[in-house]
């Protein structure tokens, strides 16, 4: 539903100007909402999609804010409202990890795509949301592909977004990290993938970090779009 609205409000000039106060309005109820269900029923999440992974031998691996808190706070932070996965590119293309996702009992929220392939989907289990950012390999950088709809562009459907490319440290070894009981696979070096990410300062909580703001992001050329599961599925 929430996709739904968005593009309803995108496909207007007064929706298009009323995207972000209504989006911020709209933050200061969800977010602390998700907050109380990652209270709830993180750790049995975590423990679930663990299980679901190792079932399927995916190379999968906290990411981004997940990774950040199992690191350096031993789980997940106080201000954060979801779980952050990913995968080592290879084998296990993004539609094929999220139909097994779908057989698993996930549910499907959303999905961004970037040049006809699928960069990022957000999966629900027993309503907590769980984002799929999954990386290109270029040989030098896992690149991470960021979306944002800016109200000032002129994007040719209300499905169109600005699409950022964020270079990442590259690795392909993982070891177990103890959180809340469950062996979690993460990077080996996971502390120089924290601070390749967030910088030197990613040891330093701070609860405003804002990833829009982040100088190594490349904004691209053309567009990403949102999809609807039929889309998705369909993607490369």
């Amino acid at each position: 539903m929430k996709e739904l609205v968005k593009k309803v409000l995108k496909s207007t000039k007064v929706g298009q100007m009323a995207y972000e106060p209504l989006h911020r309005l709209y933050r200061l109820y969800s977010v602390p909402a998700r907050r109380r269900v990652l209270k709830r029923v993180g750790k049995d999440a975590l423990a679930h999609l663990v299980r679901v992974l190792d079932k399927h031998e995916v190379p999968a691996f906290p990411c981004c804010g997940t990774l950040l808190g199992f690191v350096r706070d031993g789980g997940f932070m106080p201000h954060d409202d979801d779980m952050d996965w990913s995968v080592i590119p290879g084998e296990w293309t993004p539609t094929r990890l999220l139909r097994m996702l779908l057989d698993e009992g996930y549910e499907y929220v959303f999905g961004y795509t970037y040049g006809g392939k699928l960069r990022e989907f957000k999966v629900r289990w027993k309503g907590l949301p769980i984002d799929f950012i999954l990386y290109d390999d270029d040989g030098r950088h896992f690149n991470e592909h960021v979306f944002y709809y800016f109200p000032n562009v002129k994007y040719p459907t209300p499905s169109a977004n600005t699409v950022c490319v964020c270079p990442n440290m590259r690795f392909f070894d993982l070891k177990r990290l103890e959180v809340y009981g469950v062996q979690v696979p993460v990077p080996v070096d996971a502390e120089a993938v924290c601070a390749d990410h967030y910088g030197p300062t990613w040891n330093i909580p701070d609860a405003k970090y804002d990833g829009s703001k982040n100088t190594r992001l490349i904004k691209m050329p053309d567009f990403g779009y949102s999809v609807t599961l039929e889309e998705a599925l369909a993607a490369e």
